[in-house]
């Protein structure tokens, strides 16, 4: 087979798609697609492009699969249609955002981060990565709605486990309550309690009443390294353990099977690694920790499974949950 530099080339583009993305997304080009289709002419004065740059941002856009043009005029693809126009359920207009301003500019660290083992997010010093998501209402509402979007899946995948050995839940770091929705509506017998900072209850209150489950998923304020967990039957850490260094982990775990009573497990999914065989999802999600959180990383199965056995737990499950997604079940006896 003959070499050639096509596959390098290929993945050092990468930047360059998504900047083409992000750019489109934030000139209004698949909203306004969303009203009418248009020209290009007709996009570029709707959204006052310059004649320069407009027709290649449109063809690289058509060349992404992101928009269409039929009958000389674009149209939003169908997966753009569902997920890139602002005010619909499913926008990620809140996730874009995020990666575009916080999570990528901190990636032009990466090779100081890789040298040092610091994070290249200054953010991160503060002990709290997500301290410039939640400053602003309307971004951290923006991004709440992107990560609801982008964990129905392990909400869905989570509700068909069985849990009719369990009657209350306490999700550690649960944010709206979407997770704990997905939970209460498949298992009528099931209370939730949220557990996140104080300042994420109006959220909360607001996800959780309109979806008119307010009497059987409920919120604790408090912070999951000074305060105590609720009691309860099971404990869910879910995208939790991977932003924070190994003896916090630790400490969470302990703290896990302080909470769950004797019968009762703690749930635990993140992206985890398989050394055996890397899933490049998982590796790009453990250097997105260590560009920017302080002491964060992805982990292995075998790793999370020494922390709750250290714990005191018994028994510990490893199960498949979604696509690059695992799920670690630790039993208390």
């Amino acid at each position: 087979m003959e070499l050639n530099p096509a596959r390098i080339l290929d993945i050092a583009s990468g930047a360059r798609r998504a900047r083409l993305l992000f750019a489109a997304a934030d000139v209004g080009v698949f909203g306004a697609l969303a009203e009418a289709p248009a020209t290009t002419e007709e996009l570029r004065a709707r959204l006052g492009l310059h004649p320069v740059g407009a027709g290649d941002l449109l063809a690289g856009l058509e060349a992404l699969e992101l928009i269409e043009r039929r009958d000389g005029r674009y149209h939003n693809s169908p997966t753009a249609d569902r997920y890139l126009i602002p005010g619909r359920p499913e926008f990620l207009g809140g996730f874009l955002d995020f990666l575009d301003h916080t999570l990528h500019p901190a990636w032009d660290g990466l090779a100081g981060s890789l040298r040092t083992g610091e994070p290249a997010n200054i953010q991160a010093g503060g002990g709290d990565p997500y301290a410039p998501v939640h400053a602003d209402p309307a971004s951290r509402t923006a991004f709440f709605d992107a990560m609801d979007v982008l964990n129905a899946p392990i909400g869905a995948a989570l509700a068909d486990l069985d849990w009719s050995g369990f009657e209350h839940v306490v999700d550690v770091g649960g944010a709206r309550g979407n997770i704990a929705a997905h939970l209460v509506k498949a298992h009528p017998h099931l209370r939730v309690t949220v557990f996140d900072l104080p300042d994420v209850r109006p959220a909360f209150e607001g996800h959780v009443g309109g979806l008119g489950l307010a009497d059987r998923v409920t919120f604790a304020g408090g912070d999951f390294f000074t305060d105590p967990l609720p009691a309860a039957d099971a404990v869910l850490f879910g995208h939790v353990l991977h932003n924070w260094p190994v003896e916090r982990r630790r400490f969470l775990a302990q703290a896990a099977f302080r909470a769950v009573r004797p019968g009762g497990a703690a749930f635990v999914y993140d992206p985890m690694l398989d050394p055996d065989r890397p899933q490049l999802p998982n590796v790009l999600a453990s250097l997105n920790m260590l560009v920017w959180s302080a002491g964060g990383a992805e982990y292995t199965f075998a790793d999370a499974a020494t922390w709750f056995a250290d714990a005191g737990f018994g028994a510990v499950e490893h199960t498949p949950l979604v696509a690059t997604t695992s799920l670690l079940t630790a039993r208390k006896e």
